[in-house]
């Protein structure tokens, strides 16, 4: 695992100078807790210091990716005084580093970034949808729990967020794209003026978040989801049993056979996947 725990190091230190700073400085303390030989660390400070900076846009482009699938989180939060540039203080932050070293997603990662920075239901809201379609695009499932038999797609989500939030969300977003602007280029454009877009935290609404084959906000599919189906699909998410799902379905008010064709629907409909 050395070489893989090398390589990771290489990333981040191409990202963050001042961590770069620190492994030149101190590579044993820095980087204690890795798989590194003291030859491996010996590799990553034996060039010049100044290789690891000699594209200075980097973080600039890697940031702009991120933030094309997070554009209503990001003015959400804009215009609440986070501004946009900010966000490139992630590529410094133990969230980005971590990610990184455990070859985690980046997404998800940046996701976290922003959901600590939210203050209000409408940023916490948008910016869990926007995680979820983030997640929901690379298509990555739980993984199967002992003995299961069905599971929730890996390019499906179900978020629970505060009433109105996927209606703050389309407005948003529609504002973002007025004048045939691309989201980021009004991001980057700044300053972020929102439509009003108010929310109710003391109601929840679930949202079903279904990735399809375009980019961007085409890339993922937003619709309600009935509270049953919520619960339904939130159980199935790290995969369960049939029986332990028609049992779900019998709290809810259904009868075995009512359960048993609505979980055989939501498998010929791509929601569900069966075991092997």
């Amino acid at each position: 695992m050395g070489h893989v725990a090398l390589q990771r190091v290489v990333v981040r230190m191409l990202f963050d100078g001042a961590f770069a700073d620190r492994v030149y400085a101190d590579p044993e303390a820095t980087l204690s807790g890795l798989a590194l030989t003291a030859v491996e660390r010996g590799w990553l400070v034996g060039p010049d210091r100044r290789a690891y900076g000699v594209d200075p846009l980097r973080r600039h482009r890697s940031l702009q990716a991120l933030l094309e699938e997070h554009p209503v989180s990001a003015a959400a939060l804009a215009a609440a005084g986070v501004a946009v540039r900010s966000h490139d203080a992630f590529f410094s932050g133990p969230r980005f580093h971590g990610a990184v070293q455990a070859r985690g997603s980046l997404a998800a990662a940046f996701g976290e970034h922003l959901a600590a920075a939210a203050r209000v239901p409408l940023q916490r809201g948008v910016i869990a949808l926007e995680r979820a379609m983030a997640e929901a695009r690379r298509g990555v499932a739980a993984p199967w729990a002992d003995g299961a038999a069905l599971r929730l797609v890996g390019t499906a989500r179900v978020v629970a967020c505060p009433h109105g939030t996927l209606e703050a969300y389309g407005v948003i977003r529609a504002a973002l794209e007025r004048g045939g602007r691309s989201p980021l280029e009004t991001l980057l454009a700044g300053p972020v003026r929102l439509p009003r877009t108010p929310v109710d935290p003391g109601q929840a609404e679930h949202v079903l978040v279904e990735a399809t084959a375009g980019q961007g906000d085409a890339g993922a599919a937003l619709s309600f989801a009935s509270d049953e189906l919520a619960t339904l699909l939130t159980a199935a998410r790290p995969g369960a049993t049939r029986e332990a799902l028609l049992a779900t379905l019998g709290d809810l008010g259904l009868d075995a056979a009512e359960g048993a064709e609505l979980l055989d629907e939501l498998v010929a409909d791509g929601l569900l996947e069966r075991a092997g």
